[in-house]
C-alpha cells in the first residue's frame, strides 16, 4: 500500500469545484506529521486552464493528470476505468472526493470495483491515536454517525463547505501526465447533451442564491408565494427543520447541521428564527436578508438586511415588484 492521499479534483474545464479544493486542504491537514504526501487527480479533455487554477491553489505534492477525448464529460462507466486503473497502478492509501452527484456515482463505484472500504456525505475526517481513519456522517434525522473504515484501502465522499477554503502554500508539484488505455471500455450510456435545469430544484449546496423558508410560513397558500419569489429571482428554494417538519420540503432541502451548509451569494430567509444549528449553515452565506415579525430573532442579529414585517403581507408584495420589473 502506497502513502499518498488522493483527492479527485472535479471541473467543467473552466472552473475547480470549491469541494475539491476544500479536501486539498483537509488532506494536507490529515498528512501533517506523517509520511503521506498529497495528490490531486485531474481527469479531462482540455485540462490547460483548470491545471494552471490548481497549480496556483497549491497544497498537493503530485498531480496525476489524465486526458483524453472522452473524459471531456463526466461518464460513469470511463471515469470508472481510469480511477480504477490508476488506483491499481499506484496504490493509495485514501481517496477523497466531493459528495456530489458525480463525486458520489464515482466513488461507490470504484469502491465495488476495487474492493475499499467506502463511506458516503461525510462531514468530519480525524485520524485516531491508532492512525485509523475515523468518518463522521449524519444519519437518521441529525443522529451523528462515527465510522472507522478498517480496510487497507479507503474511500470517502466528503460534503461540500465542511472544512472551508483557505490557498495553500508548498513546493511546485511533480505533474504525472498518465497514457490510459480505454480502448475496451464498453459505455451504456453517452452524453448528447447538457440542459440548464430549474434553479428551484438543484442542490442548495451548489446554489447561486436561495429562498428559504420557516416556521414563520403559515400556510401552503404561502410557501407558494415563496416559490414564485425563488422563481422570479432564479434561485433555489430551501428550508429550515420546521418546514420539512410541515411537509413544505424534503430533507434535501433542509438547510443547517441537520441538513446541508449553503454558500450562496444571497440567502433570503423567510419567517426563520434562526435556531444555531440553521444559523451554522448559513455561517459562509455572502449576504442575508431575513424578513420575521419578531426584530429580536437570532437571524435579524447577523442578517446584512433584516425586514421587520409579516411575511404573508410582504411575500406578496415582493413577487408583484419583480414581476412587474422582469415584464417590463
Amino acid at each position: 500500500m502506497g502513502n499518498e492521499i488522493w483527492v479527485y479534483i472535479e471541473h467543467d474545464h473552466k472552473n475547480l469545484e470549491k469541494v475539491s479544493l476544500e479536501l486539498l486542504g483537509e488532506a494536507a491537514r490529515l498528512a501533517e506529521g506523517t509520511d503521506a504526501n498529497v495528490a490531486a487527480l485531474l481527469f479531462g479533455h482540455s485540462l490547460d486552464v483548470v491545471l494552471q487554477s490548481l497549480l496556483e491553489y497549491g497544497g498537493m505534492d503530485t498531480i496525476y493528470l489524465v486526458k483524453e477525448k472522452r473524459l471531456d464529460f463526466f461518464r460513469s462507466e470511463v471515469y470508472t476505468h481510469v480511477l480504477t486503473e490508476l488506483m491499481r497502478q499506484n496504490q493509495p492509501q485514501l481517496v477523497l472526493l466531493g459528495a456530489t452527484a458525480d463525486g458520489n456515482d464515482l466513488g461507490l463505484r470504484v469502491a465495488v470495483r476495487s474492493g475499499a472500504g467506502f463511506l458516503n456525505n461525510c462531514h468530519d475526517l480525524k485520524l485516531n491515536e491508532s492512525g485509523e481513519l475515523i468518518l463522521t456522517k449524519t444519519v437518521l434525522d441529525g443522529k451523528q454517525l462515527s465510522v472507522a473504515i478498517i480496510s487497507p484501502l479507503q474511500i470517502a465522499t466528503v460534503n461540500p463547505d465542511v472544512f472551508g477554503l483557505e490557498k495553500l502554500t508548498g513546493t511546485s508539484p511533480t505533474i504525472k501526465e498518465i497514457d490510459m488505455d480505454m480502448t475496451n471500455i464498453k459505455e451504456k450510456s453517452d452524453v448528447v447533451a447538457f440542459i440548464k435545469g430549474d434553479p428551484s430544484q438543484m442542490d442548495i449546496s451548489e446554489a447561486d442564491m436561495i429562498v428559504s423558508g420557516g416556521k414563520g410560513i403559515n400556510s401552503e397558500e404561502e410557501w407558494q408565494l415563496l416559490e414564485g419569489l425563488a422563481a422570479r429571482l432564479g434561485a433555489a428554494i430551501a428550508g429550515s427543520r420546521m418546514a420539512k417538519d410541515m411537509g413544505y420540503i424534503n430533507q434535501e432541502k433542509v438547510v443547517g447541521q441537520t441538513g446541508k451548509s449553503v454558500t450562496p451569494r444571497l440567502y433570503l430567509a423567510a419567517g426563520i428564527s434562526g435556531a444555531t444549528q440553521h444559523l451554522h449553515g448559513i455561517k459562509e452565506a455572502h449576504k442575508v436578508i431575513s424578513i420575521n415579525k419578531d426584530h429580536q430573532a437570532p437571524i435579524m442579529k447577523l442578517s446584512d438586511l433584516a425586514v421587520v414585517a409579516d411575511t404573508a403581507e410582504i411575500l406578496p408584495l415582493l413577487v408583484e415588484k419583480l414581476k412587474t420589473k422582469t415584464d417590463t
